[in-house]
């Protein structure tokens, strides 16, 4: 399983020299959030299986590629 970390959330990265992070299989997507250092403030979504993901309690599953994308602004 795989987190891709798209923009400037690549430098939370760790064990990795992909744009993919690896993950732990059974721990929750906030908690492999923290896991990783990612300050809530820093990402804006989680894309999970192609859609948009609220759930951050879910439990990551073995073959599953989250991403997630960085809170931007501008006009």
């Amino acid at each position: 399983m795989t987190i891709v970390l798209h923009a400037h959330l690549a430098r939370y990265r760790r064990r990795s020299r992909s744009r993919g992070a690896p993950a732990s299989e059974g721990l929750a997507i906030a908690g492999y959030l923290r896991k990783l250092g990612i300050p809530e403030h820093e990402y804006y979504a989680v894309v999970r299986g192609g859609k948009t993901s609220k759930d951050l309690g879910a439990v990551l599953a073995a073959g599953e590629v989250i991403e997630l994308l960085p809170a931007m602004s501008g006009g």
